[in-house]
């Protein structure tokens, strides 16, 4: 069997950390034959998934590996991709249903068999499942044929076969992705492992390895990063743009701002995905943010303004997710950047009337939504704009 990468191969250079993740991947494979992975889109995901199943393979030689990316394969059909996998010539069909068709037994027997043949444990890392859900039907086409796939190595008793799903986004936000014949995200009980941020040391350690630039040291730069891998290296690949040049380090936030908007975006998307019962995890990083914007901007606070109690459970969410970073007991945003780049894009696309911004209010003891969205206004308008954020 040759080992594959199905879709766009991402090189695994600059891996740093992720150890526990890897491990907990291992166990569930092993233990259980299946795991899902999930974390904010452009977290590590992918690179994680090409450095596992490059280890795997080297530390067991009865174990063979294969990454499916479902975002840039042009034909992501299950039978395809069986196809690919095995080498047997089955007749396909590119064009993926618009409804749900069911499970394509022939394929899945096909890939049992192959791997019963190979006599080896055959791991499929499925990349990018919740957004291979754009791609009409395949969704409900992979979910179906990986449930049915799953009862059928229950019923023959072969455990040759893991499937590990990685989704950018919490699974059951996708329960209900189509209209009609919504499919279960669930194969079964399957352990969800949450990739989380590096730690402070690996943090450090990754960006001293790309930055070439003397002035910028990683003290400075994880002030405003975090600990968020792609975060590091936008900032270290903008140091070194300038390096062996008088450092504006404004003109360096600028820029490092303009690169990781959309990642911001994505981080936020993640946060409301597992914030969907009550949505107190964006209330709470919206006030750190309207917080952060009062403060700097040097204005009289609002009406019945005051500081809030944080809920010690949430908290602590947001902290494992690197979201929020306890310095000298006071819990704060990881980045200036983002708590300005949240600041900004409330006053754009919320209104007074929005629940969150009400709840917000609530937070900050401020009665009227409109005063405070006209203070946050005001004070990225006219203050010092991210000069203040040095």
């Amino acid at each position: 069997m040759t080992n594959l990468y199905l879709g766009k191969s991402v090189p695994s250079h600059a891996f740093l950390g992720r150890n526990d993740e890897m491990q907990d991947i291992v166990d569930a494979i092993y233990a259980s034959g299946n795991a899902e992975l999930i974390g904010p889109h452009r977290s590590g995901k992918s690179a994680l998934c090409r450095k596992l199943s490059e280890d795997l393979q080297k530390i067991d030689d009865g174990v063979v590996s294969i990454i499916v990316d479902l975002q840039h394969l042009s034909t992501p059909r299950f039978r395809q991709a069986i196809v690919s996998i095995t080498g047997v010539p089955l007749v396909c069909d590119s064009t993926l249903p618009e409804e749900h068709t069911g499970a394509d037994i022939e394929a899945i027997d096909t890939l049992i068999n192959h791997v019963k043949s190979q006599k080896k444990m055959l791991v499929i890392f499925i990349d990018e499942m919740d957004v291979g859900a754009l791609h009409k039907g395949c969704f409900n086409e992979w979910n179906s044929n990986l449930r049915t796939l799953r009862h059928k190595l229950f019923e023959e008793s072969c455990p040759e076969i893991a499937v590990v799903r990685v989704f950018s986004s919490n699974p059951e936000r996708y329960g209900t992705i189509h209209d009609v014949n919504a499919v279960s995200i669930m194969i079964g009980t399957d352990p969800i492992i949450t990739i989380k941020p590096l730690l402070n040391e690996q943090a450090s350690s990754l960006f001293n390895s790309i930055n070439k630039n003397n002035d910028v040291n990683d003290q400075f730069a994880l002030k405003y990063t975090g600990t968020f891998p792609l975060l590091i290296e936008i900032f270290a690949f903008q140091a070194n743009k300038i390096k062996n040049k008088q450092v504006d380090y404004i003109d360096l936030l600028h820029s490092v701002y303009e690169q990781s908007q959309s990642f911001y975006s994505d981080l936020y998307r993640y946060i409301e995905s597992i914030d969907y019962h009550s949505s107190s995890y964006i209330s709470i990083i919206l006030s750190l943010a309207f917080e952060d914007a009062i403060t700097i901007s040097e204005q009289p606070k609002p009406t019945g303004y005051q500081k809030f109690d944080l809920d010690g459970y949430q908290i602590s969410q947001l902290i494992k997710l690197g979201v929020i970073r306890n310095i000298d007991g006071k819990n704060v945003l990881f980045s200036p950047l983002f708590s300005w780049w949240l600041s900004r894009r409330t006053v754009i696309e919320l209104t007074e009337e929005a629940s969150q911004i009400k709840k917000v209010g609530e937070f900050l003891g401020v009665k009227n939504p409109k005063e405070l969205l006209g203070l946050v206004k005001t004070s990225i308008s006219t203050g010092k704009g991210i000069a203040a954020l040095l």
